[in-house]
């Protein structure tokens, strides 16, 4: 016997809300595309890497999108611009500057006793 599925307003609406968000989602990456490669081209020291970039440029963009929509704004497309090419700074931070480090802190910061600089 299939069971019967009754549907709700509420879970109509978040099924049309979830819709929305893919459609935005979607429509952003194509507009950004071509956007995404040329930055990726530029940060990128291999072929291999590009890859890479392009991915958080992706990844850049559906945070924006998903910001955006927490906000209730539409945005700007110098909005998605620097968001795309932050992430990749911030990317080739990390690979490329490995001394370079970030720390996240969730509490108060810590106490540092002492610095040591080559090998004082």
């Amino acid at each position: 016997m299939i069971a019967e599925v009754r549907t709700t307003p509420e879970h109509r609406a978040t099924a049309v809300q979830q819709l929305l968000r893919r459609q935005r989602l979607r429509r952003a990456l194509e507009d950004y595309e071509k956007f995404i490669r040329i930055k990726a081209f530029e940060f990128a020291r291999s072929p291999h890497e590009r890859e890479d970039f392009e991915q958080e440029g992706r990844i850049a963009v559906w945070r924006a999108v998903t910001a955006l929509e927490a906000k209730q704004d539409k945005g700007s497309h110098r909005y998605f611009r620097v968001a795309i090419n932050r992430a990749m700074i911030d990317y080739w931070y990390k690979v490329y500057r490995r001394n370079c480090q970030v720390w996240r802190y969730t509490g108060p910061p810590p106490k540092v006793e002492r610095y040591r600089y080559r090998g004082e």
